[in-house]
């Protein structure tokens, strides 16, 4: 728009018009007052303008030329780039110098978090905060800026001692776990879990990951198995002054798969006596078996004077609740007493036996086959858990078995076969579980 003024005669005759040029492009515009719209500019060049009013005369004086002037367009353009991200969005118009608020930014990228626009695309231009208002006198593309996610991954001691800080994980940035420094007692650090049981995904120790999230890691633990046997699995006591008194348990007979194991055989017991002893144990338990005619179940006693042939005592059945207990009476007699909850079948019986009870046991077996001195194939058992640990010392201590005194059962080529978990509880509210692993 250019504005005149109005001359100061118009030359005895009405002004009809107003005739403008506009250098350098030399363009006429006739224009019916002194407020001329001017087009057809280009924008960013400098004009500059003169006039001349026009009556039925002809035109008269020419003005000297106006001050010059640049054009701009008042309609901007900026225009948004998604500088590694992904996504689009349109470019918005903006009014030349006239406050307006940006486009809010729908770019992403992945592990990384959208933290304003710039004008250059390293950052080092002007800064934009999204979704703000500003005014803008030239076109301008706005660059997104991303600020790398970081993850936390914490430590958890799961059931060990022990504190561990949580680390930082930027993005997808390989780096190396924290050494665990977690102990637990009776067993040996494994790795990590992202569940508690192990049924996550595992992560070895102070070994290098990438990470797309927060993470809770869960230290894994080992039972450190104090002893190995050709046929037992559970736990056994030693080194009681005065020897033990009394040992007892409850466990439920299990149900065999004679289908993986057709011949198989397991007896569960608890007992005196039997670890490292020239006397001889003195027991009782449960046994099961995989015969023709379906799964067997007794429950007995024996010792070594019976070269630990089963006495049986009566029948069971699958699912059954045992309770058992062998305990001194007095000097050179034992007492074995075995009960079935669920049929109400019990059996108890005092023996002669002279043993020095240097040792406890509560015990999953591999049975032996008396008639060739070799061990029956081990029946798929599943678990079996020993519950309401007894134990009777000189004096009625109560002492939980340790981890130490654990037992694993290894066959010949040392693959586990049956092994124990760790003891749960205290006193006699102390459980454990055996878990059938594989055959002879």
């Amino acid at each position: 728009m250019v504005t005149l003024l109005r001359p100061t005669s118009s030359g005895a005759a009405k002004i009809l018009s107003y005739r403008i040029e506009a250098f350098p492009s030399k363009r006429i515009y006739n224009c019916a007052t002194t407020r001329c719209h001017i087009g057809g500019l280009t924008d960013g060049t400098t004009y500059s303008f003169t006039a001349a009013a026009l009556n039925k005369y002809g035109l008269g004086v020419v003005s000297s030329r106006s001050n010059k002037v640049t054009p701009v367009d008042p309609r901007l353009a900026v225009s948004f780039n998604a500088n590694g991200g992904i996504g689009t969005m349109a470019s918005e118009t903006q009014n030349y110098d006239v406050a307006s608020a940006l486009t809010t930014n729908t770019f992403t990228q992945t592990g990384y978090t959208f933290s304003g626009w710039n004008t250059v695309a390293n950052g080092t231009g002007t800064a934009y905060a999204d979704d703000v208002t500003y005014t803008f006198t030239q076109n301008l593309t706005l660059y997104a800026q991303w600020t790398i996610n970081s993850y936390t991954v914490s430590f958890n001691a799961n059931g060990g001692i022990g504190t561990m800080a949580s680390e930082t994980q930027n993005y997808d940035v390989a780096s190396a776990l924290t050494t665990n420094t977690f102990t637990q007692t009776g067993y040996t650090f494994s790795g990590w879990n992202t569940v508690a049981n192990g049924t996550g995904t595992a992560y070895a120790d102070d070994v290098t990951y990438t990470f797309t999230q927060n993470l809770t890691l869960y230290a894994q633990w080992a039972m450190k198995v104090a002893f190995t046997s050709s046929n037992w699995s559970g736990y056994v006591l030693t080194g009681q002054s005065g020897g033990y008194q009394g040992v007892g348990a409850t466990w439920t007979v299990p149900t065999l798969n004679c289908s993986s194991t057709p011949s198989g055989s397991t007896a569960d017991w608890v007992g005196v006596n039997g670890w490292n002893s020239s006397t001889g144990l003195f027991q009782t338990g449960t046994s099961s078996s995989c015969e023709p005619g379906g799964q067997v179940d007794t429950a007995w006693w024996t010792d070594q004077d019976r070269h630990y042939a089963e006495q049986v005592l009566f029948s069971i059945s699958p699912g059954d609740v045992i309770e058992a207990e062998v305990n001194q009476l007095s000097s050179g007699y034992w007492v074995y007493s075995i009960i079935d909850v669920s049929n109400g079948r019990s059996m108890s019986a005092v023996e002669a036996y002279s043993g020095n009870a240097t040792s406890a046991e509560w015990i999953a077996e591999d049975p032996t086959n008396l008639n060739n001195s070799t061990f029956y194939p081990l029946a798929n058992f599943g678990t079996v858990t020993f519950a309401d640990l007894t134990l009777t010392v000189p004096g009625g201590s109560w002492y939980l078995p340790t981890y130490s005194n654990s037992i694993e059962m290894v066959d010949s080529a040392r693959s586990i076969m049956a092994l124990p978990g760790a003891i749960e509880g205290a006193g006699a509210s102390a459980s454990f579980v055996v878990t059938y692993e594989s055959s002879t």
